[in-house]
């Protein structure tokens, strides 16, 4: 357990531009973020890796192998192009 009382769990955070998938640890995550509390990603979009519960839902469901937009919680329903390295294809 680091001094900050977490673990070295990594968990996932995904990006909400490029769809990324980032596994970092909660210390990591504090020290990587912005003072607006954002990290940022090497697509270089405005969003980087979330945290969020939410985020980390999306984000293991697509490394679970769920290409289902719908199922995804998309605003496209369709089948989405991703991959680990790449996130979101067009």
């Amino acid at each position: 357990m680091s001094a900050s009382g977490w673990d070295g769990d990594k968990m996932p955070c995904l990006c909400n531009d490029c769809l990324r998938v980032a596994m970092l640890t909660r210390d990591q995550v504090q020290e990587q973020k912005d003072d607006n509390g954002i990290i940022s990603c090497v697509c270089g979009g405005d969003n980087g890796p979330c945290w969020c519960d939410g985020c980390q839902d999306t984000a293991r469901r697509l490394l679970a192998g769920e290409r289902s937009g719908a199922l995804l919680g998309f605003q496209s329903p369709g089948v989405v192009s991703w991959n680990v390295v790449g996130g979101l294809r067009s």
